[in-house]
């Protein structure tokens, strides 16, 4: 009975802490994103799903950064904001409320989204750079590849376990 016991706390404790267990690195952003499809956001409408992103440079870190699901008459935007000069916890307490209210350039953030057999596409012009945001689905996250002129810029990754 002892051992039963022990396997089952051992499973329950395994199972749980994989679905918790925070993205170490680019690398496994990475691979994750590859793994992930295409996502569906209708549960996290007016929602803030927090996340942390990496820069190229492995000196920089991780950054703080948040998705904002806003819904429309025609379906619904992605707002993408990030804090690269705040802790990489800075989002994680905040309400979709609070960040709309706090930081008022989200209304130029929005970016419609378009959808391919594998992931949901964001695009941004700025200047004479254009980049993509290519966003999928794992478990309980979803994946951001930031791409600029084809060469990745950043990865990301948001816990839909924060909500």
């Amino acid at each position: 009975m002892k051992v039963l016991s022990f396997v089952l706390f051992a499973f329950v404790f395994t199972s749980h802490s994989f679905a918790t267990t925070e993205i170490q690195t680019e690398e496994e952003v990475k691979r994750l994103f590859e793994e992930s499809t295409r996502p569906d956001f209708t549960p996290y409408f007016k929602k803030a799903i927090p996340g942390r992103c990496f820069f190229k440079n492995p000196r920089e870190g991780q950054t703080a950064s948040v998705l904002l699901p806003i819904p429309t008459e025609e379906g619904f935007e992605i707002a993408p904001l990030s804090a690269d000069k705040r802790h990489p916890t800075f989002f994680d307490k905040l309400s979709y409320e609070e960040i709309m209210k706090r930081f008022p350039q989200i209304k130029h953030l929005k970016r419609e989204v378009f959808f391919t057999e594998e992931e949901i596409v964001l695009y941004r012009t700025k200047g004479s750079r254009e980049y993509q945001g290519k966003i999928r689905e794992l478990y309980d996250y979803f994946f951001v590849k930031v791409v600029l002129k084809n060469l990745d810029v950043r990865y990301c990754y948001y816990s839909k376990e924060a909500l």
